[in-house]
């Protein structure tokens, strides 16, 4: 099991990444970027589930 330790470094090595690639991203569009493709290694959203769906329609 990991420790506390290490769990609390990885989420702060995610964030870091995070922030780079956020930063690089509005660098691109500041330099002229009309629009910047999806990152790849993200899945495409998830649609809402049939009873979500319902709920929805139902209000």
């Amino acid at each position: 099991m990991p420790c506390k330790h290490d769990i609390a470094h990885t989420m702060h090595a995610d964030h870091v990444q995070a922030r780079r690639e956020q930063d690089a991203r509005e660098r691109l569009l500041g330099l002229g970027a009309d629009a910047l493709d999806a990152r790849p290694w993200r899945p495409s959203p998830v649609p809402p589930s049939a009873v979500a769906a319902r709920q929805d329609a139902g209000s």
